[in-house]
């Protein structure tokens, strides 16, 4: 054992020229999704921000001689996902020549997307922990690695290989240490890890303590800041907040009298360097060591830009630089959705040779393949033609298939179209084209295409033609019958005139609904394409509908739906645009902003375009709180929709917005100043929380005082008016009279929406009455409220109490 208070001094010899190398470290790709509020994460940015990096790093001027990668590697544990990010690394290394090895993170053991959220921060016990390495085990291998290599038998998640005199050792820090696990480790830092054993350490100190050693590990040591646990509550709080647990102490020891040069790790998707006195350096300083070095996501922005770091080895220093952002290269993404069929691209210089998603080479550019999501993504950055075949493997089959030009030059002004093109051969089967120049993207899909036999469908894009065109021409989609290379014919792309968008910015979900109850757009976090003619975009939250006449269906249902936030990340508001566009020209376009949503909540946009475009209130939204089914409350909105106008139509706030309206006027009369405190006072106590279950329901039966309350309130502002009326010593100005009978209005108006959405609820939920003589004096009293209620009567008080016994029973 070595003495902990012991100084030993190494000297390095001069390394001969040949033992000097690089390497680069590359943390957290995150390969997958999640639907998470305010962890919101998509294939389709993964894959190609991946697939950027590692480009990157076979671009680097001195060619690496392999790469460390400190976990995160998918979002969670889902099978297809391990296959790719798998395939991605070996097609690369096959490409290259540049090995990867790697080490778990805390993300690779979760089961779905909320993680351990579920056990951490629910409650919900340890059996809903996820630590589960059955993908990592199952998918991957680490080149070169065996038993021999392993810190203890049959433990492949820590390793060890020397290679050039270096000792590299990839650690296992474990799951989510969920006894820490508080409330900030859900989105901050992130959460600490379980730790090392004390068989790791004990092999650890086995090593020889004067080779020089780099580690590699999920969680860093040192992170600079504060566990927000206290004490009394996470038994590890002392600890730097999103390092690891069991054995930090001695796992420093080691660093600090092994020769440990560098520590790499992950985790924070941070760039922060420190010594083993936790102080930090805002840059790499040469004579340190060791260092304990956190490297930025490859692929996800966090607190810095995603991006990769080099380091050198150079005649026995080791130095580490600064991370390199990762770029955006010009490149093309393809990929099919379908059972049966096979994805092909071809060569683009050659045009002869194809890969499938399967292959691992093949082309005369580089490429990476995925097989489990069927996609590949090229990188050829002069490429102004693509080609890339569907071809069918015997029976029928229906597919989708999309390809994109990204990174590459989009002309300005070509930000966010769309244009769509049905097939002359197949009405429901269509091309959708869309350019954004601002992402620098070019997409064209193909949807619901029918494909026999062994035919091959073959998609020819001139980029150039069709960007600059804007999908009028640059597309070709030919067939070859029977697969025998032979093009016979080509379809027709008839163009479709119209279009509706909806456009969700927001971490909530966001679907279309059609008179037939198909859907298209996010339903629970997954993507559904039901509707003819219609596509969602995920990356973008948006969903796009086709039609051939001149207005999109009235039947159309626009639905934002509340998603459960596990981490209580999100901001509870959306944003929604819904454009309605015919010949390339915007017809209409409504606008909702600011507006308050929850889990489980939805909110159902009906369009009358009519209306809307006249200037009228065109657009209704229906509110289902409870996710039901139930619609309680309708809104109604012109061609904005705010958080004024969704608050106008809440009880509480036009409770609030009367108090002020009365507090607002300066009596002249005592008798006056007693009224409008009573009428204050009655107003106060019907807004007690006790009385509320939410927004807009009451809890039962004490709900039925805030109608008494609110009769009150009502009583006092009518004996002002009335007095004022009657006597005239006792007028008011024009002004204040308004006010009140403005705060009157509220009164009456907040509390007919609690007791039309109990009456709502009831009729829906209890159909069997709805014919029945129990609704229709109902019916017949709100028609009567409607066509003759006076806010100048002196009934106002009657209505709102009789509103409360109607409340109370139901």
């Amino acid at each position: 054992d070595l003495d902990p208070y012991l100084e030993i001094t190494y000297e390095i010899p001069d390394e001969p020229e040949e033992n000097n190398f690089t390497f680069v470290h590359l943390t957290d790709p995150h390969i997958g999704a999640n639907w998470a509020p305010g962890h919101k994460w998509h294939e389709e940015l993964s894959y190609p921000r991946l697939a950027d990096a590692l480009y990157a790093v076979s671009n680097l001027a001195g060619k690496p001689d392999f790469a460390l990668i400190g976990g995160d590697l998918v979002e969670y544990s889902d099978s297809r996902w391990w296959r790719d990010y798998a395939a991605m690394l070996e097609g690369w290394s096959a490409q290259t020549g540049i090995n990867a090895y790697f080490v778990p993170g805390n993300h690779d053991r979760y089961q779905d997307a909320t993680g351990n959220v579920k056990c951490g921060l629910l409650g919900l016990g340890e059996e809903h922990c996820d630590d589960n390495l059955a993908g990592y085990h199952n998918y991957l291998s680490q080149p070169g690695l065996n038993e021999e290599n392993y810190l203890l038998p049959g433990d492949s998640l820590n390793y060890s290989f020397t290679h050039k005199d270096v000792r590299f050792i990839g650690l296992d820090t474990g799951a989510d240490y969920i006894p820490d696990y508080e409330y900030g480790d859900g989105h901050d830092q992130g959460p600490e890890g379980a730790g090392l054993s004390d068989e790791i350490i004990s092999a650890l100190n086995g090593l020889d303590p004067v080779e020089p050693k780099i580690i590699l590990t999920h969680h860093p040591l040192m992170t600079g800041f504060t566990d927000a646990c206290t004490a009394a509550v996470c038994p590890y709080s002392s600890l730097s907040d999103a390092s690891f647990v069991q054995n930090y102490s001695e796992f420093l020891d080691f660093v600090n009298l092994s020769n440990v040069r560098l520590v790499l790790s992950g985790h924070t998707h941070d760039n922060r360097v420190f010594d083993q006195e936790n102080t930090e350096y805002l840059y790499l300083p040469e004579d340190v060591n060791p260092l304990f070095i956190q490297t930025p996501s490859a692929t996800k922005d966090g607190r810095s830009p995603r991006a990769f770091r080099e380091i050198s080895v150079q005649n026995g220093s080791i130095q580490a630089f600064a991370p390199v952002a990762t770029p955006e290269y010009p490149k093309k993404i393809v990929r099919l959705s379908a059972v049966g069929p096979t994805l092909r691209y071809y060569d683009p210089v050659n045009n002869i040779t194809y890969v499938t998603p399967a292959d691992q080479s093949g082309l005369s550019v580089p490429f990476f393949g995925a097989p489990a999501t069927n996609r590949l993504i090229i990188f050829d950055a002069d490429g102004e033609k693509s080609e890339s075949e569907v071809a069918g493997a015997g029976g029928d089959a229906e597919y989708d298939w999309e390809i994109s030009s990204e990174g590459g030059n989009i002309p300005p002004g070509s930000d966010q179209r769309a244009w769509g093109f049905y097939l002359n051969n197949s009405p429901l089967s269509f091309i959708s084209l869309h350019i954004n120049s601002a992402d620098r993207r070019a997409r064209v899909f193909g949807k619901n295409i029918n494909i026999s036999g062994f035919d091959t469908h073959r998609f020819t894009i001139d980029w150039s033609e069709l960007i600059s065109n804007q999908g009028k021409a640059g597309i070709l989609l030919s067939f070859d019958q029977g697969g025998n290379g032979i093009f016979e014919s080509s379809a027709e792309l008839i163009k479709l005139p119209g279009r509706m968008t909806a456009i969700l910015h927001s971490p909530a979900g966001l679907h279309l609904v059609d008179a037939a109850g198909r859907m298209t757009g996010s339903v629970q976090g997954e993507t559904k394409e039901e509707i003819p003619l219609a596509l969602y975009l995920p990356v973008e939250g948006q969903a796009t509908v086709y039609f051939q006449g001149n207005k999109p269906d009235k039947e159309l249902r626009i639905e934002v739906i509340g998603q459960p936030d596990p981490f209580k990340l999100a901001a509870e508001t959306y944003a929604l645009d819904i454009h309605f566009d015919y010949e390339d020209e915007e017809i209409a376009l409504f606008q909702a902003a600011g507006i308050p949503i929850k889990a489980s909540t939805t909110h159902q946009y009906r369009v009358d375009w009519d209306k809307l475009q006249s200037g009228q209130a065109g657009v209704m939204v229906d509110i289902d709180r409870e996710g039901d089914g139930i619609f309680e409350q309708t809104m109604a909105a012109g061609k904005i929709f705010n958080a004024d106008t969704y608050r106008a139509n809440l009880p509480q706030e036009l409770k609030k917005e009367a108090m002020v309206l009365v507090s607002s006027i300066n009596f002249s009369y005592p008798v006056f100043q007693q009224k409008a405190q009573k009428a204050k006072e009655y107003i106060s106590l019907s807004l007690d929380d006790k009385y509320w279950q939410d927004e807009i329901h009451l809890n039962k039966p004490e709900g039925y005082k805030v109608f008494f309350y609110e009769s009150l309130a009502a009583k006092n502002i009518l004996a002002i008016l009335s007095l004022a009326k009657y006597n005239k010593k006792y007028s008011l100005p024009a002004e204040s009279k308004n006010s009140l009978e403005k705060a009157l209005k509220n009164l009456v108006t907040a509390d007919r929406i609690i007791f039309q959405v109990a009456w709502t609820e009831m009729e829906q939920k209890s159909r069997i009455f709805s014919h029945g003589q129990f609704f229709r004096p109902v019916n017949n009293f709100l028609t009567k409220f409607y066509q003759e209620y006076n806010l100048s009567g002196q009934e106002v008080d009657k209505l709102i109490k009789n509103f409360g016994k109607l409340w109370k029973t139901f």
